[in-house]
Formats: structure tokens, sequence, C-alpha cells
């Protein structure tokens, strides 16, 4: 049509502006840095222009893994008044080859359940060559608060576990003898699949947060670990890397870990700070755990979908 004859789209190699609603808040500062001229890992900006107004955005993030050969779309999103007219399908055609002639070799997307156009945002990953997302978290948040909720609600299953001999450790003050516990534990007694929850890997990333972290014990005895993370939203806590041995799962271990760990949060970050709560899409034990001890507390749940793509080549 005559008014798309002014329409640009093409990779943004400057400092971008204008264009911060075609993205998320969380990525907007992204947008904002200095791109380095002529640096291969610079990020994959593509920006859609009708005359000199912005209309649409496509941004990938810096390209990461072996060879630094894989990003991730983070957003593409176009003027409401643009829409349903294949702008944003030839954003992700200019990404592509953008990011193939840089040395991406895969590309990887993860887009939650609750998304907002869900289904469209679907179908424009197929027009692009996508195959369907697959489920592989799910997650479920609450304000830290709700740890004095269930101090209340849960006082006899509390009681219980006190008299059943339930201690726990703030990270902080974990001895080296408590570390060789864990070695001993994952060596012997946690299954292969399990040793993805090894505690001590996390302790070397940044994200690592020893406040919002602890040792269960039971009498005195290492029985678990659970391990919080600094979210990408300001003033949240990830709890993705939560272990009990198999002799006290049934017994609550973890649930009163999990009310504990919170507390602490709540004690540290306010409680209207935000608690989340990941597994993965197969740990059917872990999910029942969470909807049915956390979901009466949580402010929302959804799961998280990943599709990836091959380009270039």
């Amino acid at each position: 049509m005559d008014s798309l004859k002014a329409l640009r789209i093409q990779p943004i190699d400057h400092t971008a502006s204008g264009f911060d609603r075609f993205t998320f808040p969380r990525y907007r500062a992204l947008i904002a840095e200095v791109i380095p001229p002529n640096a291969e890992k610079r990020r994959v900006i593509i920006g859609a222009w009708l005359g000199d107004t912005p209309i649409g955005l496509a941004l990938y993030s810096l390209p990461w893994g072996e060879g630094l050969t894989q990003r991730r779309l983070l957003s593409v999103m176009v003027a409401p008044l643009m829409r349903r007219q294949g702008l944003a399908k030839q954003m992700l055609q200019a990404g592509n080859t953008k990011a193939a002639s840089l040395g991406t070799t895969e590309l990887m997307c993860v887009h939650s359940s609750n998304l907002t156009g869900k289904m469209a945002f679907e179908a424009l990953l197929r027009a692009d060559g996508w195959p369907a997302p697959r489920e592989f978290e799910y997650r479920l948040a609450g304000r830290a608060g709700w740890s004095a909720l269930a101090l209340h609600d849960w006082a006899r299953f509390l009681a219980r576990l006190q008299a059943s001999g339930y201690q726990s450790t703030p990270w902080t003050d974990i001895t080296a003898e408590d570390r060789a516990q864990i070695q001993q534990l994952l060596a012997d007694q946690v299954t292969e699949a399990e040793r993805a929850f090894d505690p001590f890997p996390v302790e070397t990333r940044d994200t690592f947060l020893p406040a919002m972290s602890l040792v269960l014990r039971k009498h005195g005895a290492v029985v678990g670990w659970i391990v919080g993370q600094s979210g990408a939203k300001a003033n949240s806590v990830h709890y993705s890397n939560g272990y009990v041995l198999p002799s006290v799962r049934r017994t609550g271990w973890l649930v009163g870990g999990v009310r504990e760990v919170c507390e602490r949060q709540a004690a540290h970050l306010g409680p209207q700070s935000l608690s989340v709560f990941e597994t993965a899409d197969h740990n059917t034990p872990m999910r029942r755990f969470m909807d049915r001890n956390l979901k009466p507390y949580a402010e929302w749940t959804d799961s998280r979908y990943q599709t990836k793509k091959r380009i270039g080549g």
C-alpha cells in the first residue's frame, strides 16, 4: 500500500532511540547502550520506520555458547496500527540475516504461557520457520510476606516438623564440615539425574544470594538445601535449586525450608519482594508440591516454552 512506500526495516548499528515502547521494560536499557562499531559481539537490533517514525523493533541477545554462535530472540513488537501487514516477519528475516553475518548459527526463543498475544506470537514464529515450542519449565510466584501467613496456617505441621528434628543453617554460616557432608551426599545418595541440584556451581554466579539460601538438617545432619538467586526483575529472588534426600521428602522438610527461606527474604528485601519458584516441566513431584503447598499464596503461575532455530549455512 502507498503508506508503506516510506517503510524501512534494517539493522540498527548505533544507539537506538525512540524504540522504548517496542520491547519489554526489562530490555529497554539494552537498546540505549552504545553499540561498538564493527564488533562481532554486538547485539542484533532490527528497527522498522515509517518515514522517520519508529514503528517496530526486533531485539536479540549478545552471542553466547561455545564459539559465541548462539543468540536469543528477546522480543519483537510492532505498533498496533501497523500490525497484520507482515512487518514482524520481515524484521525476523532481517534479524536472521544480520545474526548469521556475525557468525550466529542458532537462535533460541523463550516465552511464557501468560504472554499477551501468545497465539499470534507462536504463529509468527511458525511463519519464520521455527519449530513448535515445547514446555520446559513451570513457575510460581508470590510475595515473600506469604511466609508469615503460612507460619499461622501451618502451625501444627511446623510444630511436628520441629519435633522430628528439622533444623536449618543460613548459607552464610555453613562450615567446611557442612560442605564435606554435601559433597558426600552428592557422591553417594544423589542420583545422576538429581545432580543438576548441586549447589556449589551456583556459588560462582553473580546472581547467587547466600543470605537467601539455606542448608536443611535433621538432628544436625545435612539432608538438603535451598539456593536463592537474584531475578531479572528488581527485588525478586528465584528458587530453582531446592533438594532434600528421599528419607525426608514425605515428611515435609522442603515445605518447611521454602517457608523459612521466604521469611528470610521478607526480612532482607521486604514482604512485597517477589519469590519465584521454578522446576523443570518433567519434575512432576515438584510441580505437585508447588501447586499443593504454595499455590494458595501465589500471585501467578505460568509455564515457559522454548524453541530453537538453525540459521545460516
